[in-house]
């Protein structure tokens, strides 16, 4: 393990390097961290805040996915808070197998 320090927020590409030999890995370091939580229908909440001090973040663009498939697209709000209004479709929320927790599938989530 090799530490990298206090490092500003961003998108950094690390090489590593052993005689011949090259290695490459990326690290994303930020200050924010969201809750997302989605219904049975599919409906969406994200909530995006200062992971330090908890203070809402406005204005952060947010994409919520399904292995490849975009669910929806949007901007956090005054409250920190994306909300799709609609339903995403039913084989859009459905996870892959391989993505399946067996516990998680009998709780329900209510808003």
């Amino acid at each position: 393990m090799i530490s990298l320090g206090k490092v500003d927020p961003g998108v950094y590409l690390i090489e590593a390097v052993n005689e011949g030999m090259r290695a490459y890995s990326i690290a994303i370091v930020t200050n924010l961290t969201m809750i997302e939580k989605t219904n049975r229908h599919g409906q969406v909440v994200v909530y995006v805040v200062d992971r330090k001090t908890g203070a809402p973040h406005e204005g952060v663009s947010v994409e919520v996915t399904n292995a490849k498939q975009t669910l929806t697209t949007g901007t956090t709000d005054k409250i920190r808070r994306l909300q799709n209004r609609g339903q995403t479709s039913r084989s859009a929320t459905e996870q892959p197998a391989e993505d399946v927790d067996p516990e998680a599938q009998q709780r329900q989530m209510p808003f």
